[in-house]
């Protein structure tokens, strides 16, 4: 199984990062995605906290750090999407993209 859209308690999930990966590498899961919300308030930590417990993780189990802009005001988009992949994000994503509108 993969589940390519989860958060961790960087943003609105309920998990560290690496306890939410062992939960999901318990469950079955053999590849996890976290996209945590972003903006230019807490970029940094979040890829940092995201690829630390990535880099740590020695369970058979494939994670990808990725994050979800939020609240960014559209001119900047380019901007912090540039920063994410600097950090080290290896997925970014508009939170205007359809599947991000409620």
């Amino acid at each position: 199984m993969i589940d390519l859209h989860t958060h961790t308690l960087l943003s609105d999930g309920e998990l560290i990062p690496s306890e939410h990966f062992r939960r999901a590498l318990v469950k079955g899961y053999t590849v996890i995605r976290i996209r945590d919300h972003v903006n230019f308030s807490n970029i940094e930590y979040v890829i940092e906290a995201g690829l630390g417990a990535k880099h740590e993780n020695e369970w058979d189990i494939e994670v990808v750090v990725g994050v979800e802009l939020t609240h960014i005001p559209p001119q900047k988009i380019e901007k912090i999407a540039s920063m994410a992949k600097r950090l080290g994000a290896e997925i970014t994503l508009d939170c205007k993209a359809i599947e991000c509108r409620k």
